[in-house]
């Protein structure tokens, strides 16, 4: 195994763990209910995905096409860190993903 210089894994997962948990939150809150206990956006194996957890807030009127392309883009680079065993850095996920120049041009904006 090649060290790596900064191991920026373990910083996409706590912080995307963090977005999708606001997004269960405010869906909760959109809907009324304690997301918590919710089986749809609580913690259980059944809950839904964090891109459906999306769609759902898209379907709301809540979050436009640009920012939903964002949280696409963001879980793209959750995905590879998480499921590529080669991807540590940026500069990693940027040659590994096939979509990562798309994402390397738009992460800059």
């Amino acid at each position: 195994m090649t060290v790596k210089s900064v191991n920026t894994r373990p910083l996409i997962i706590e912080s995307t763990v963090w977005v999708e948990e606001v997004v269960s939150k405010t869906l909760g809150e959109l809907i009324g209910i304690d997301w918590k206990k919710s089986k749809s956006f609580g913690y259980g194996s059944s809950s839904l995905s964090f891109h459906q957890k999306i769609q759902i807030i898209q379907d709301l009127n809540g979050i436009n096409k640009e920012t939903k392309k964002k949280f696409t883009y963001l879980l793209n680079i959750r995905n590879k860190f998480v499921h590529v065993r080669e991807v540590y850095t940026f500069s990693d996920f940027f040659s590994n993903s096939g979509n990562g120049s798309e994402i390397k041009r738009n992460f800059k904006k």
